[in-house]
């Protein structure tokens, strides 16, 4: 997925950078609804199960890139040369800052995977109740938001028909989620944000690194194990 979900975002971009931001909607639109129909046909028509959600994912996948593509070569406003040079000043710039920002979020996905693996020791509710959480979570980007799923945490968790522990759990976890979201959130990534692009993308890197392995990792094994406090740790 992941070749042709770059092509997506390249060519996305460069749709956004001259100001033509419904190319990259309208793909993302029709994307996902081949997606939708492909996880019908496959999981309940074929019935190949995780498979064919995998598959349906990777046709959608494909099929957003070669639109994509095809879009860019229609396309009056973006002009696609036929002839191809290596910018090494302009590379530099952008492995200096891609590769340290590159290092910091793989970094980032072994400790998510640490932690998630902790958390799969205490049990089926604490699972299902850190990935409702993550699934709701990461549905709204949007920090004004926030505050509207702390008021409807609990009729937006019955959409997931949990168990009544689950439930209280994953209530829980979506209030403080969404309490950190709006008040740490925004200073955290802000801040760095500004500092990558003022050039700074090594002191972001180091304490990024740091405070996932004290904190996110180090402290969620100190207090979720050893304080027995579980997924609430």
């Amino acid at each position: 997925c992941f070749p042709y979900l770059g092509i997506y975002n390249g060519g996305t971009a460069l749709f956004r950078a001259v100001g033509d931001s419904k190319v990259s909607m309208k793909v993302s639109l029709v994307a996902n609804l081949v997606n939708i129909a492909g996880n019908a046909i496959l999981i309940y028509g074929a019935r190949i199960g995780a498979a064919g959600a995998a598959l349906s994912t990777l046709f959608s996948r494909i099929f957003s890139a070669v639109m994509i593509i095809v879009l860019l070569g229609k396309s009056d406003k973006i002009i696609v040369s036929n002839h191809w040079r290596i910018d090494t000043k302009i590379l530099g710039k952008i492995l200096y800052i891609g590769v340290p920002n590159g290092l910091e979020n793989s970094i980032f996905q072994i400790g998510k995977l640490l932690t998630t693996s902790l958390i799969a020791g205490f049990g089926m509710a604490a699972t299902t109740a850190n990935a409702v959480t993550g699934s709701i979570a990461s549905s709204v980007s949007y920090t004004h938001l926030r505050a509207h799923e702390i008021i409807f945490a609990r009729p937006i968790c019955g959409i997931y028909h949990l168990s009544p522990e689950t439930m209280k759990i994953t209530v829980f976890l979506l209030c403080y989620s969404c309490v950190c979201c709006m008040l740490v959130h925004p200073l955290s990534f802000a801040q760095s944000n500004a500092l990558r692009a003022a050039g700074d993308v090594r002191f972001t890197m180091i304490v990024a690194i740091a405070s996932m392995w004290l904190c996110r990792v180090g402290m969620a094994y100190i207090l979720g194990q050893g304080l027995g406090l579980g997924v609430l740790g």
